[in-house]
């Protein structure tokens, strides 16, 4: 696979960017996370005897390593673009042609993302593009990057390109503005339109990925428990060294606790607390003693409701990928004129 290149001269780079936004909340939580190193610093549950861990909704060290995707997210890129551009009939993107520059555009605020994936897409392909803004740098109006090569290549590639940086950096705008907002750490869920893809741009604006897919962790919901008697039943039978970490839905504070009392590992264990009242979620969260439950809140979050939530770990809502604004971006080649 060719590597992509930014244009002569250029003193930018095409690699994908470390300059993801940090969530800035932390936690004076206690729990014990067993040969795991925390990937953000700053999500990180203080450790009463002075170690600290990341909040396990925090996968992001499996889509990105050393600012680099990882073979993982490599291959949902692969699958996403290839599937983007067969829906507009291209099949194989031309490589001949006269040699133009075109400008991408942005014509509005805020918080980029599509680096990553463009420079992949790309590199399939005879253009090349010079960035001057990377993933997670705040949008400013006019240009974003420059691409060069073939007319026909870049033509055949304008609108996908478009599309991919629209909704993402869209998602990644949406997720922002939830991080300064909330009063705890924001995560999604799986319910994705582009998979991955939209679970790396949350992680672009700041927010946590939660579990990346079914193998990843382990998360029991009303369907999966009608395999067990019961809640003690099902989690006495779960080993937390086989996934990245376990959640458990529950829909009342009798059902969390008896989630409390079954859970007997060192490892942390996630509730999720599915729409339950704001009040009651913080109620249920001050009488669990244990100092490895995490407690998540899911359900009847909108963005103009985040300070109700405050007194509980993590909020996870759909609403930060799902039915979000596009960023607008356009494509001009050099010498057209508006």
């Amino acid at each position: 696979m060719a590597k992509p290149t930014c244009l002569k001269g250029s003193t930018n780079t095409c690699k994908a960017s470390t300059n993801y936004k940090q969530p800035r909340h932390a936690w004076p939580v206690v729990f014990c996370y067993e040969n795991t190193t925390p990937s953000n610093p700053n999500l990180q549950f203080k450790m009463a005897f002075g170690r600290s861990v990341a909040l396990p909704h925090d996968r992001s060290h499996l889509l990105i390593s050393d600012g680099m995707p990882t073979p993982l997210l490599r291959q949902s890129i692969g699958a996403w673009t290839e599937n983007l551009l067969r829906d507009d009939a291209i099949t194989k993107v031309p490589k001949v042609g006269l040699e133009i520059c075109a400008n991408i555009n942005a014509k509005q605020t805020g918080v980029f993302a599509g680096v990553a994936i463009i420079n992949q897409l790309l590199s399939e392909t005879s253009v090349q593009i010079d960035w001057f803004i990377e993933d997670g740098n705040t949008i400013m109006k006019g240009k974003v990057a420059t691409l060069k090569g073939p007319n026909d290549s870049i033509l055949s590639l304008e609108r996908t390109i478009l599309n991919i940086i629209g909704r993402l950096s869209g998602i990644a705008t949406t997720t922002s503005a939830w991080v300064e907002a909330a009063p705890c750490a924001v995560a999604c869920t799986r319910k994705t339109t582009w998979g991955l893809l939209d679970k790396w741009a949350v992680m672009v604006g700041g927010g946590l990925t939660h579990r990346l897919n079914k193998s990843d962790a382990l998360m029991l919901k009303e369907n999966d428990l009608t395999k067990w008697g019961s809640i003690s039943d099902a989690l006495a039978e779960i080993n937390p060294n086989e996934w990245g970490f376990v959640e458990i839905e529950v829909t009342s504070s009798e059902q969390a606790m008896a989630a409390v009392e079954a859970w007997t590992h060192l490892s942390p264990l996630v509730i999720m607390l599915d729409n339950i009242e704001a009040a009651e979620c913080r109620l249920i969260k001050q009488q669990i003693e244990k100092e490895n439950i995490i407690i998540e809140v899911s359900g009847g979050i909108s963005f103009n409701s985040l300070q109700d939530w405050h007194g509980v770990d993590v909020l996870s809502a759909s609403a930060l990928n799902q039915g979000i604004e596009h960023i607008d971006f356009s494509m001009l080649f050099e010498g057209v004129e508006t």
